[in-house]
C-alpha cells in the first residue's frame, strides 16, 4: 500500500451533542496521509468541536475516531496575543511552533 493510500485519520458514526443541540449525527470519513482539508462555515457551525473531536480533546456522544499515536497537531487560538496580530496565519503558526 503506498503512502498516498493509507488512511491517516478516520471517524466511524462520530456523533456529538451539547446540552441544548445535535452538532454531529452520524459523521463517517477517512483521509489519508498526503491529503489537505480546509474546513469553512459560518460562526458557530461546529468547525472547531469538529476539529476537537478529531483531535480527542473532546469526547464524541457516540462513534470512533481513529488515527496514530504519533500524531502531531496544533491548535491555534482564534485570538492570537496582540504580538501575533499583524502576521499571516502561517506566519502565526511558525511562530507558535517555533517557542515550543
Amino acid at each position: 500500500m503506498s503512502r498516498k493510500d493509507q488512511v491517516f485519520l478516520s471517524t466511524n458514526q462520530l456523533s456529538y451533542h451539547n446540552t441544548t443541540n445535535l452538532l454531529f449525527n452520524d459523521v463517517s470519513l477517512s483521509l489519508n496521509s498526503t491529503e489537505k482539508v480546509g474546513l469553512v462555515g459560518f460562526n458557530g457551525a461546529g468547525k472547531s468541536t469538529l476539529l476537537q473531536l478529531l483531535t480527542k480533546n473532546l469526547e464524541p456522544s457516540s462513534g470512533l475516531v481513529t488515527h496514530p499515536k504519533s500524531l502531531r497537531y496544533y491548535l491555534v487560538e482564534q485570538r492570537f496575543p496582540e504580538h501575533l496580530l499583524s502576521l499571516t496565519p502561517e506566519e502565526a503558526l511558525l511562530d507558535i511552533l517555533e517557542t515550543e
